[in-house]
């Protein structure tokens, strides 16, 4: 079921969104899209609605909705990952973080005008997003957003933790 689910976070949710994507599930997000059209694509895409509207799942019961009573973004994630029994090591840089398409490894000699010269002399992985037409590599950036999960790993563990007692 993991590799399968799949999310669309409304505009109330929209870092959760980002993390999600980063951990490498697919999660649909549209900045002001209207409550109607959502719900008509989670439903036509088979998606898990993620909001922070206490009425969303009323108004559309024939959905699967998860309300999130909390608009910390760390909290959230650690209660979509509990509740759908998700791991958070899934599959990290796996998606576009722009438009949630899966990247696919690529040769670098097939972008190599489209790579600085330095990072095409030192570096030998690259990923392409087919929908936003960027490339993607292991750089300072890279080892930001490496950082930033790791430290939310922590932050989860002990609140799994904390919650265990």
């Amino acid at each position: 079921m993991e590799s399968d689910i799949k999310f669309f976070a409304d505009d109330m949710v929209g870092r959760l969104c980002w993390w999600l994507r980063m951990i490498g599930y697919d999660t649909a997000y549209e900045r002001d899209i209207e409550d109607d059209d959502l719900a008509r694509r989670a439903q036509e895409e088979d998606r898990i609605v993620l909001t922070r509207d206490t009425t969303f799942a009323e108004r559309y019961p024939d959905l699967t909705v998860l309300s999130l009573p909390t608009d910390r973004p760390e909290v959230q994630l650690w209660l979509v990952l509990k509740t759908y029994q998700l791991d958070y090591d899934h599959a990290w840089f796996s998606r576009c973080l722009v438009c949630n398409d899966e990247l696919l490894p690529v040769h670098k000699e097939k972008y190599a005008e489209r790579i600085p010269p330095h990072v095409l002399e030192t570096l030998d992985e690259f990923w392409y997003c087919r929908t936003c037409d960027q490339l993607f590599w292991k750089g300072t950036h890279h080892k930001n957003m490496m950082m930033k999960l790791e430290r939310l790993k922590e932050r989860l563990q002990k609140m799994e933790e904390q919650r265990g007692r």
